[in-house]
């Protein structure tokens, strides 16, 4: 359903689409897809933990940091408990 929404271009299912395919959920798990689905979303939180990770990409700390840089100016308690198990 989330990928039919996504192939549909309704552009919330494209971050719930990513996290299917991060947390196997529906599907196999897919770090790459999932990677890249976060990346059209612009999800920085979850780009965060890929980078951090080495999930479906290079572990790059200096992109985990830009990422986490760019999630702090939310400061929601979620956001800074990921950050947190990322670091």
């Amino acid at each position: 359903m989330v990928k039919k929404a996504y192939e549909d271009g309704c552009s919330d299912s494209i971050k719930e689409l990513g996290g299917c395919y991060y947390y196997g959920k529906g599907t196999s798990t897919d770090y790459e897809k999932a990677f890249n689905l976060f990346k059209e979303a612009n999800d920085h939180v979850m780009l965060m933990e890929c980078y951090a990770n080495g999930d479906g990409t290079e572990i790059d700390i200096d992109k985990a940091y830009l990422c986490f840089a760019k999630t702090t100016s939310g400061g929601s308690n979620s956001t800074l408990l990921k950050i947190s198990q990322c670091f």
